[in-house]
């Protein structure tokens, strides 16, 4: 099982770099429609789902649909329907989920709440113990608190949980002088509220584009194999529990992530998809 890890975090990295420079909205749905089964591959294949040619083609349609649902659910947060867009990255993260891990594709219906992710378990669910799941993820819970010590109010908005920052914007490390008001942590979106006359750019479109980063994380998190199970395998002569604390997942995907912010910001990818779905334009060169 370790070396699966090992490979897939190997596989991993190496898709995160390889995607850098300007690219039109045409490529970036492109790259989510081919790279995500790449994705996905590996994560049935470390969670011992690919047992022949037919698992892997099955994992991958499945993937490079997923691709396109995920590039939609951010095309439509940026186009100002966050809310839509959020449970669109919800419901194809279910589907990612279900089908690297042997369940049925629409064996259970999750929703992430913050580092939890909750899952019910729908007629079809073949694996689940429980009617209700609950999984953990570390990741996601240094990254809430690393938003609990940057923002001061939390709040539900538009089915996500928000952050606001009641102080100035941040300091912008990439160039002297300069500044940012919004920043994302994971699946925990924040902006400033108060913000400068100077930046010309409306409150909503920098949600919307913090949003895009959240629903990046969820992506990432929905291949993420778990590192531990609680509850075993599924007993098919009793019926289901109501609840179960079920997976605890580290986040690889999220942790490969960090190489590219040693990049120039606009290199990142996830800058890069940001700012073309959100705001339309390229992503600014920043230099010192």
């Amino acid at each position: 099982m370790r070396r699966h890890f090992v490979a897939l975090a190997l596989l991993l990295l190496f898709v995160r770099n390889v995607i850098a420079g300007d690219l039109d909205r045409a490529k970036i749905r492109n790259y989510n429609i081919a790279l995500t089964p790449v994705f996905t591959l590996a994560s049935a294949f470390v969670q011992h789902r690919v047992h022949s040619f037919r698992d892997a083609l099955r994992q991958l349609a499945y993937g490079a649909a997923a691709g396109a649902s995920y590039y939609q659910a951010k095309r439509i947060t940026g186009s100002g329907r966050a809310t839509a867009g959020w449970l669109l990255t919800n419901a194809t993260a279910s589907v990612v989920e279900n089908v690297t891990s042997g369940e049925h594709p629409i064996g259970r219906v999750g929703y992430t709440v913050g580092p939890f992710r909750v899952r019910v378990a729908t007629p079809y669910a073949r694996e689940a113990i429980a009617r209700i799941e609950m999984d953990w993820s570390l990741a996601e819970t240094i990254d809430f608190g690393q938003a609990l010590r940057e923002f001061h109010q939390f709040g539900f908005r538009n089915g996500i949980l928000a952050t606001d920052r009641d102080r100035t914007c941040w300091p912008n490390p990439d160039l002297n002088g300069a500044f940012y008001c919004g920043v994302t942590y994971g699946v925990f979106p924040g902006v400033t509220k108060n913000l400068p006359s100077t930046l010309h750019k409306a409150p909503s479109v920098l949600w919307h584009h913090e949003m895009i980063h959240a629903e990046q994380a969820q992506q990432l998190d929905s291949v993420e194999p778990p590192v531990y199970t609680f509850g075993g395998h599924r007993d098919a002569s009793r019926p289901l529990r109501v609840f179960a604390f079920r997976h605890v997942r580290v986040g690889f995907a999220q942790a490969l992530d960090i190489p590219t912010y040693q990049r120039p910001y606009e290199e990142r990818w996830g800058e890069i998809e940001a700012y073309a779905l959100s705001e339309r334009t390229p992503v600014p060169v920043l230099r010192r």
